[in-house]
């Protein structure tokens, strides 16, 4: 098949998709990260840990809502990543 414009605009998305992987997994590596050192900071410091998760319940949620959305796009942009694959398979024929 020949190489046209759609080619180069698919390998274009290809590797900002990659890009957005990468970046998106550094993301949800740093969330998890946080978590276990919040995790063992509170250990034993059980009355402190109530008392600030009461204090930031609302921007907590929110976090949890934009974390849960950074799973699912990048749930998404991984199966772009393997349809990209796949068209630009169809040119290397």
């Amino acid at each position: 098949m020949i190489k046209d414009n759609f080619y180069f605009i698919l390998k274009e998305r290809l590797d900002y998709a990659r890009d957005y992987l990468k970046d998106t997994s550094a993301y949800l590596q740093s969330v998890n990260f946080q978590k276990k050192v919040k995790k063992e900071f509170y250990k034993d410091k059980f009355l402190l840990n109530i008392l600030v998760t009461l204090i930031y319940l609302p921007s907590s949620l929110v976090d949890y809502f934009e974390y849960q959305k950074s799973i699912f796009y990048f749930s998404k942009a991984s199966k772009e990543v393997e349809i990209l694959k796949q068209e630009l398979g169809k040119y290397k024929n």
